[in-house]
């Protein structure tokens, strides 16, 4: 409020201060005025919080603030989102900033940890000062490496407990984002004593969380894909995650060699489209002019009359009276020999 006062009506910011001198005295300091100049709110804010800190390490004692004026916000930790923004005095290194130490319990399968690095990068992104640190299984830490956000790779070693995994990660983190929804990573988040602990809600888990995205609902339409599912978390914290794209650092190499080039693609030229014959085949594409036509299959040659009447008129083996008077019939019919 006092940096939009003084940019607007252009008045002089003079911090003061009053100090303790003995039983009863008190001393006030008022120093020189901030210069501000073409400054903005944010950058002459930023000039107070130094001018500030300054007057709080001469009598640390004599501090008072009604309340926590540097609270870290909630649910939204990452700054990348924030609308008031991120401001630096003059001439300060963002390096010199203390770390905001963040804790990421990767999934525990190669194919869930890929499309997790979107959410991981939007993650380190969202404040200039923080460290990120990913809890993953050994088998895991060669991948994890290989992404650039990434300051830290913690291994779990084959069958550990998750009591050895707590002690690893004790007292060292700010905050702890979970990825998988299993009761046991947020068990070791809770047993390691970090103060936030992100997650989706899950069986048994939920006392276990403090800062629980809401369950939203479905909506008809086709599945979404996995890596949205864990920008969403990275989001409910503050992460900007409207530009993310799904890239792995190189590995120093390039221009490597294919070993199994894909074949090259067909011309359109010899491209002949099929019209569909039903609606069984509507979605018929095309195929290839360099094929030759399939031959068609030959016909079986139909019996001739004197064989198919012959079939029709073979008697059954059951006897009936219309058989026995063909029969009868038929041996009349026959020349008979001469003596």
């Amino acid at each position: 409020l006092a940096a939009t006062l003084a940019v607007r009506t252009g008045a002089e910011l003079v911090p003061v201060a009053i100090h303790s001198d003995g039983p009863a005295h008190w001393r006030v300091v008022v120093s020189e005025p901030i210069a501000h100049g073409d400054l903005g709110a944010e950058s002459l804010t930023a000039e107070i919080n130094v001018a500030l800190e300054k007057q709080i390490r001469v009598s640390p004692r004599d501090w008072f603030w009604v309340h926590n004026r540097w609270k870290t916000p909630s649910p939204k930790f990452l700054l990348a989102t924030y609308k008031r923004g991120i401001a630096y005095p003059k001439n300060f290194d963002p390096a010199k900033l203390k770390p905001f130490r963040i804790l990421i319990r990767s999934a525990n399968w190669l194919g869930d940890a890929v499309m997790s690095v979107p959410a991981v990068r939007a993650i380190r992104a969202g404040r200039p000062d923080a460290r990120v640190s990913v809890l993953t299984p050994a088998k895991l830490v060669d991948f994890w490496k290989l992404v650039a956000e990434v300051d830290e790779v913690i291994a779990l070693k084959p069958r550990f407990g998750f009591s050895v995994a707590a002690e690893k990660i004790s007292e060292r983190f700010d905050v702890a984002i979970l990825f998988p929804n299993s009761i046991r990573v947020a068990l070791e988040a809770w047993m390691a004593g970090i103060p936030r602990r992100v997650g989706f809600r899950g069986k048994w888990r939920g006392t276990l969380l403090n800062q629980i995205p809401r369950d939203k609902k479905k909506k008809a339409g086709p599945p979404r894909h996995q890596i949205f599912h864990w920008l969403e978390l990275a989001g409910f914290v503050g992460a900007d995650v409207n530009d993310c794209g799904l890239r792995i650092a190189d590995c120093g190499k390039k221009n490597l060699p294919v070993r199994n080039p894909p074949p090259p693609p067909t011309p359109q030229s010899a491209l002949v489209c099929v019209p569909a014959r039903n609606t069984a085949r509507r979605n018929a594409g095309c195929r290839s002019a360099s094929r030759k036509p399939r031959a068609p299959s030959p016909k079986k040659p139909r019996a001739s009359g004197f064989l198919s009447a012959q079939r029709r008129t073979r008697p059954s083996g059951r006897r009936s009276p219309q058989n026995s008077t063909a029969n009868a019939r038929i041996s009349s019919a026959k020349p008979r020999s001469r003596n």
